[in-house]
């Protein structure tokens, strides 16, 4: 392995996240919600669902709970990694993301919060 390999713990760690991430991007997508404009995803967890261009309760509920599991592994991966290399692999999932769906995610430029 060289310098510039990611370690096992991140390529385990990247992969999770990649994984949940396009779970929470289809389901923002098929709502049509901008979940990366500022203040969607704190709403979302405040369980405000006027955030939806549409109304469909059993997917916000699902995208709700994929919400806070990203929270929660995240502050796992901060303990796992550090907050540095961890923060740094999260905004490259969505930077991948936001490269494949475009604006449909918002327009946030900084990483998804904790």
């Amino acid at each position: 392995m060289t310098d510039n390999e990611p370690s096992y713990g991140t390529k385990r760690w990247t992969k999770h996240f990649e994984d949940i991430d396009l779970e929470i991007a289809r389901l923002a997508v098929m709502m049509e919600i901008p979940i990366l404009d500022p203040g969607v995803i704190d709403r979302i967890l405040a369980n405000d669902t006027s955030v939806c261009g549409k109304e469909k309760p059993k997917a916000f509920t699902e995208l709700r709970g994929m919400l806070q599991l990203h929270a929660t592994d995240q502050v796992k991966a901060m303990g796992a990694l550090g907050a540095v290399e961890t923060q740094a692999m999260v905004r490259d999932v969505v930077d991948r993301l936001r490269a494949r769906l475009g604006d449909r995610l918002g327009n946030r430029q900084g990483p998804p919060a904790a």
